[in-house]
């Protein structure tokens, strides 16, 4: 009986996780901010203050409710093919990725005119992408299918993310890797009106369980209080600066002064500054696990809010 009963109860449990999330998606529609309280009542267990943002998250809400949702150039930059038009226009073209194509949905893209290696992916949205390392063996029955899902998806509506609204396209580019094949270090420096005062490093993309987020300034400087994985690293860990280090963070303040927050993430390629993307609502504004306390502090105190 106990078993049946526990058997039930979980299954109540998950039916009311998912109607609720179908009623904030569908809230999200009409009020961000309603979507917004209670989905920051579900994770802190208390009321969101706007008038008082102080941590990082906070403040992000703040922005992404107050100004972000209509900004144009916002909508613009969380778009990975519009942004080109952006990086042109601060000077910095070279950074940007060989782009193969650009297409509303997939009967659009030029398979056959595409290269053996390339890497496809939704305009918006983390995780909607395919990495074809060999275009004979690619399963192209299941990126079409993919594809069509990812132009139904309403993802953003989630956190309320309204600055990926536009119209969803797909984008067919150069596949990035390292020297040894794997997927290359992502450097993703947090930007507060065009000053990058901290890069997130994320190693070990595709090969470890998870990948590994370290904090470092543009000295080098590793934090271990600034992430739960630098806490866990070992005592004797240190940061060796790649070449191209510092031509990251002279490209970012070149990209990222209009904005009082946005997370400007790139790669180094044999020491050649790849743009990757503009972040200006990481993990929907909730990063609840990865940022420790002196993060959210630190963070926070660095964004400067626009006058009210």
């Amino acid at each position: 009986m106990k078993i049946k009963l526990y058997g039930l109860k979980r299954a109540i449990r998950k039916t009311q996780y998912y109607l609720t999330d179908k009623f904030l998606f569908y809230l999200a529609h009409f009020s961000p901010e309603a979507n917004t309280r209670i989905l920051y009542r579900q994770h802190y267990h208390k009321s969101l203050d706007l008038d008082n943002p102080v941590l990082f998250d906070e403040k992000l809400l703040y922005l992404k409710l107050r100004h972000y949702m209509h900004d144009p150039l916002v909508a613009q930059c969380a778009d990975k093919y519009l942004v080109r038009q952006y990086i042109e226009q601060c000077g910095c073209g070279e950074i940007l990725n060989e782009l193969y194509c650009v297409a509303d949905h997939f009967e659009q893209v030029p398979w056959d005119e595409l290269p053996e290696q390339f890497a496809i992916k939704s305009t918006y949205y983390c995780g909607f992408y395919f990495l074809v390392k060999d275009k004979s063996q690619a399963n192209k029955t299941a990126i079409r299918k993919a594809t069509r899902q990812w132009a139904k998806s309403k993802a953003h509506l989630a956190y309320s993310e309204m600055q990926y609204s536009s119209p969803h396209r797909i984008i067919c580019e150069k596949m990035l890797s390292a020297e040894n094949g794997q997927l290359p270090t992502d450097y993703k420096l947090y930007c507060f009106n065009g000053e990058p005062k901290y890069c997130m490093v994320c190693i070990g993309r595709g090969s470890l369980p998870h990948p590994k987020f370290y904090f470092v300034d543009e000295a080098g400087r590793f934090d271990p209080e600034m992430s739960s994985d630098g806490m866990a690293a070992d005592q004797d860990f240190q940061f060796t600066l790649p070449e191209g280090w510092k031509d990251l963070f002279r490209y970012t303040r070149m990209i990222t002064k209009p904005f009082p927050f946005v997370r400007c993430d790139l790669y180094l390629i044999d020491g050649k500054v790849i743009f990757g993307e503009l972040t200006f609502t990481p993990n929907g504004c909730f990063d609840i696990h990865d940022n420790t306390p002196k993060a959210k502090q630190l963070l926070g105190n660095l964004i400067q809010l626009p006058a009210r």
